[in-house]
């Protein structure tokens, strides 16, 4: 009875492994060449695997975008806007600095998938996290900047300032550091 149980605990694990295989695939093709293109039969090469596995471990795409996003954003953490509620210019500026940084460390997969998600409604799910750092940051930050130009729309210009699109074209398009990136925002936020 004991080889029975160590059977079953090793097949247990044979499988989780390979479910793992098949996730860090997917991942790394989502990350290259986006959620869209990517094919179940690429994710089985790329894992090793053959494609019918592929389909037992994640029978319809949303269990496959549900695990690569879990997987994902649990490897690759948002920042914590909780330690922002510093007011000042300081404060506000490394919040900034501390996103775009972010940023800079996942722009691929974000590229891809803030792309793809424009077509799929299963793609735009896995943006949930991305979203709710935003809704998160800005209402902590619209405690500690006060800009007499903004009265109104103070919480829309930091979603703005704050996002991985203001950030690619300032960083990417613009050619600003990521520090320069940040200064900017903040004065275009609080003007001095």
């Amino acid at each position: 009875m004991t080889t029975r149980k160590y059977e079953l605990r090793q097949r247990a694990a044979d499988m989780d492994a390979t479910r793992d295989r098949i996730t860090q695939a997917a991942i790394d093709l989502h990350g290259t060449i986006g959620p869209v293109r990517t094919t179940i039969s690429a994710i089985a090469q790329r894992a090793g695997v053959q494609r019918i596995t592929v389909t037992r471990h994640f029978p319809d795409d949303a269990d496959l975008f549900a695990a690569c996003s879990g997987r994902y954003w649990a490897d690759h953490p948002l920042p914590d806007p909780a330690g922002w509620a510093v007011p000042g210019p300081d404060a506000t500026r490394g919040a900034f600095e501390e996103t775009y940084r972010f940023y800079a460390s996942v722009e691929p997969m974000l590229t891809n998938v803030l792309r793809d998600a424009t077509v799929s409604p299963l793609i735009e799910g896995s943006l949930d996290p991305y979203r709710a750092f935003l809704d998160a940051a800005s209402d902590v930050l619209l405690e500690t900047v006060r800009s007499p130009a903004l009265p109104d729309a103070r919480r829309s210009a930091l979603r703005w300032a704050l996002s991985f699109e203001t950030w690619f074209r300032l960083h990417r398009l613009e050619n600003l550091s990521d520090d320069d990136a940040a200064a900017l925002a903040l004065e275009l936020l609080v003007p001095a």
